[in-house]
């Protein structure tokens, strides 16, 4: 691609995103049919409504217009959170939806609106103060305090969505590259509308910049910037004893600030003699389009055995992704997100095979918008297999995921993957 290229296509990237639009939800995914509908019956009837709350993390900084709170793109020391509500199709009722969930009829197009963002709490403002006397570290007593009344207050927002929930799994959505308070929202609106209101879902969403042409540096910065405060997230949710399940899904650079967080929380685990795969609580991370340097992904994750710590790590790649070919010529390298068999070193290749728990999924055609970056969610075959990861978790190349293995751990997705007839029970986990 060259320079010139290059340019036009940054720049129709800034312009696609400073466009204003009405946010649809994608078309169903796969897995639901008259034969297998949406299983709306395993839903507590609490939660059988057009309006779908999401909880928010955040670390952007919060702008107020008219007395809407929002959140904008600068950097906040303060990790802010609340609830979101979404309104899904106007004027359509319970029933509307569940028929529109079908993938064997013709696509009813249901609007989502963001219809209120409730602000229910904040942690101290970092970094903490501390002193350094004799050797040892000590932090700010009133610090302490006020941190841990913020961990208090969140687990508690998060038992009470627990208990209209069908069980006491969490869903946590890490949105990547140019993308706004609302979208990462609705990004993640649409997995757990689709999962069947699956779990508790909660968005990590970081100052990502929306709509600059130069954004992507600056969101380069803000993935690592946010880093610490994710831990902070992360550690209040892995120390909830009430807590079964976690599932991660990182889309685009948001899997570089995923993974640097959790890795950091690896080292952390294993020098105070844990064990990880225990502690964390993390069954699925789920990488989509990881904006990810690939030889830098062996030095840190895989030579610190970074996969062992997880139930399962599923990562999904497509040759048709523009936006990480781009990215492929800014970092003059492989991205996780565009690996394919054979391009890793033959060391590299036994490892994974010998880590049952990793699988790379190529997903075949697009679907995801014009850059086919985010098809994670807007292509159904790649949505169907995410919904069942958390609802059903199962390895690829079982009856619940008939992928095509292509070699080792690389397995191939196309468009008709899962439209099969089957249980709606099936696509729930235990509670």
């Amino acid at each position: 691609m060259s320079l010139a290229r290059l340019f036009a296509f940054w720049v129709g990237l800034a312009s696609l995103s400073a466009c204003s639009t009405t946010y649809y939800l994608p078309k169903p995914p796969n897995i639901y049919t008259a034969d297998a509908p949406y299983p709306h019956s395993a839903i507590q009837a609490d939660r059988q409504s057009a309006e779908n709350t999401i909880i928010y993390v955040t670390d952007r900084t919060p702008i107020t217009d008219d007395g809407q709170v929002d959140f904008g793109s600068e950097r906040s020391g303060i990790l802010r959170f609340g609830t979101a509500n979404i309104t899904i199709g106007k004027n359509k009722s319970w029933g509307n939806l569940v028929d529109a969930a079908r993938s064997d009829v013709p696509r009813i197009k249901l609007e989502a609106d963001l219809s209120s963002v409730t602000p229910k709490g904040s942690f101290p403002e970092t970094p903490m103060k501390f002193s350094f006397v004799d050797g040892v570290i000590s932090l700010d007593p009133d610090a302490v305090t006020d941190l841990s009344h913020s961990r208090n207050v969140l687990t508690a927002l998060i038992r009470e969505q627990m208990k209209t929930s069908q069980n006491r799994d969490v869903i946590v959505f890490i949105h990547g590259y140019n993308t706004s308070f609302d979208e990462a929202l609705f990004a993640l609106n649409d997995i757990h509308h689709y999962s069947g209101r699956y779990g508790v879902p909660i968005a990590y969403t970081w100052p990502s910049v929306d709509g600059n042409i130069f954004g992507y540096f600056r969101d380069q910065g803000s993935a690592d910037y946010t880093v610490y405060h994710l831990k902070q997230f992360l550690r209040t949710l892995m120390e909830m004893p009430d807590l079964r399940k976690i599932h991660v899904i990182a889309h685009s650079l948001g899997t570089q600030t995923t993974t640097s967080a959790l890795r950091e929380l690896l080292i952390e685990a294993r020098a105070a003699g844990h064990n990880p795969l225990k502690t964390f609580k993390i069954e699925n991370l789920i990488m989509a389009a990881p904006d990810l340097d690939y030889g830098i992904v062996t030095q840190r994750l895989v030579a610190e055995q970074f996969g062992t710590a997880f139930g399962r790590i599923t990562v999904y790649t497509n040759a048709s992704d523009r936006a990480l070919s781009v990215s492929n010529i800014l970092h003059s390298g492989i991205r996780f997100g565009k690996l394919l068999p054979g391009q890793e070193e033959t060391r590299e290749k036994d490892i994974f095979e010998s880590v049952e728990n990793v699988n790379f999924i190529t997903v075949k055609g697009g679907s995801g918008g014009f850059f086919n970056h985010g098809y994670f969610t807007k292509n159904p075959a790649t949505l169907s297999d995410i919904i069942t990861l958390i609802t059903n978790p199962s390895d690829p190349g079982t009856p619940a995921r008939p992928l095509k293995q292509r070699d080792g751990n690389f397995w191939e997705m196309d468009a008709d993957y899962l439209k099969i007839s089957m249980s709606p029970t099936a696509w729930l986990g235990p509670a």
